[in-house]
């Protein structure tokens, strides 16, 4: 698959401008957002609760989609995200919390959205860190770096700069990104991102995948609270319906 024309095909799923969410055309500046009303803490513990009083309803508060991903046996939560995203930066407390109270045999997975060869950068960025294993330590300071520093990465100079702050060395940067170029050894990683935000026809970040079948956006939840909520909604939901 060409990455031109992959992502040529991804911008025709981003012509929504989606006022809490991050779009291609949706600005980066610092977001009107439906701030949550309690503490991160206090909103993750109580999620098993609101999720198993509340009735949240399919083609309302999330989508069953169309082409779903055949179940691989346990169930996996997808986030996508962009570093440069503010709603992706608020909402990494959120999704971590609750992935930290997860139960054992539900899988998590982040996968950077590529909508534009302008967001191919940042993917890049959370693949080398991967690579490296040093995915645990450079996610959040990359999102600090961009959102509470202001820090510009927009370039690959700018990029290795944080990397190597961080005390990984260029070479070790470059060997790493040089593998996710058309070709590379790891350019496989950039495919199977942009093929799935095709598959889930994603038009914003964040946005979180349930077990490849049912798809919960900031748009239809209304907040980033009831995204966690939400995804524990259909965690259960998903469980209860193999159990059968």
């Amino acid at each position: 698959m060409k990455i031109h024309s992959s992502l040529h095909t991804i911008a025709l799923f981003t012509s929504f401008f989606i006022i809490a969410s991050c779009t291609e055309e949706a600005p980066v500046q610092e977001p009107v957002v439906n701030e949550p009303t309690t503490e991160v803490a206090a909103s993750v513990e109580s999620t098993d609760a609101v999720a198993s009083e509340v009735k949240f309803v399919e083609g309302t508060h999330y989508t069953k989609l169309e082409s779903p991903l055949a179940s691989t046996g346990n169930v996996t939560v997808t986030e996508f995200f962009w570093y440069a995203c503010p709603h992706c930066f608020h909402f990494e407390s959120h999704i971590q919390g609750w992935v930290d109270h997860k139960p054992e045999n539900v899988h998590f997975e982040q996968i950077p959205a590529v909508f534009s060869q302008r967001w191919l950068l940042l993917a890049k960025a959370h693949y080398v860190a991967k690579a490296l294993k040093v995915e645990d330590m450079m996610s959040p300071i990359l999102f600090r770096e961009i959102h509470e520093k202001k820090r510009q990465v927009q370039t690959l100079p700018q990029l290795v700069t944080i990397f190597v702050e961080n005390g990984v060395t260029e070479a070790e940067f470059m060997l790493e990104y040089e593998k996710l170029a058309e070709g590379g050894a790891h350019f496989a990683d950039i495919e199977r991102a942009i093929k799935l935000g095709q598959q889930f026809k994603l038009n914003g970040v964040p946005a979180v995948v349930v077990n490849g079948e049912y798809l919960v956006s900031n748009e239809n939840a209304g907040s980033l609270e009831n995204i966690i909520a939400i995804t524990q909604f259909l965690v259960e939901k998903t469980q209860k319906a193999s159990s059968k």
